[in-house]
């Protein structure tokens, strides 16, 4: 019993006097260098963004943890012929896959927002995509769609009046 009663008294001797090291909290080393290295790559990049995509708004806050560019597209369109744009080419094949493109020339206008932030650990860079406004005009209706998880949904259609 005395044996016992020995060793449980140094074994709690012995976890007492043990330091409990200090927790490194490796989540906001890395998020701060992730900020970081976003700046970086935001200050090399933007200036290019500027200079090939004219006619884009790109929304960056003070801090500069993330940026926003919104590019607006009003097009007309004549069936049969290949847009040059590959934008209007991807909705192009929005509309194709709904099975929704006019037989006649049609104004096709939409928003393309893009979001860029800096990603989890070791994910530099996070990018997202959306399409907003995205609306068909024939002669005779409007067609106004919403863009959801890469399809065209919610198709709301009005009669234009001659």
């Amino acid at each position: 019993m005395k044996l016992i009663l020995t060793i449980l008294i140094i074994a709690f001797f012995a976890m007492s006097c043990n330091k409990k090291q200090p927790v490194k909290n490796d989540l906001v080393a890395t998020t701060a260098k992730d900020t970081a290295d976003f700046k970086k790559w935001l200050s090399d990049t933007l200036p290019l963004i500027k200079s090939k995509t004219p006619g884009t708004e790109i929304v960056i806050p003070k801090d500069s943890t993330y940026m926003d560019i919104r590019k607006h597209y009003d097009e007309i369109i004549i069936p049969n012929q290949h847009p040059q744009d590959k934008e209007i080419e991807s909705a192009l094949w929005l509309l194709k896959t709904n099975d929704s493109v006019p037989d006649q020339k049609f104004n096709l206008s939409f928003d393309v927002i893009r979001f860029y932030n800096f990603g989890f650990p070791k994910i530099m860079i996070d990018h997202s995509y959306e399409i907003e406004n995205f609306i068909v005009r024939t002669p005779t209706k409007e067609i106004k769609y919403q863009f959801n998880k890469g399809n065209l949904t919610d198709k709301k259609a009005t009669v234009l009046g001659h």
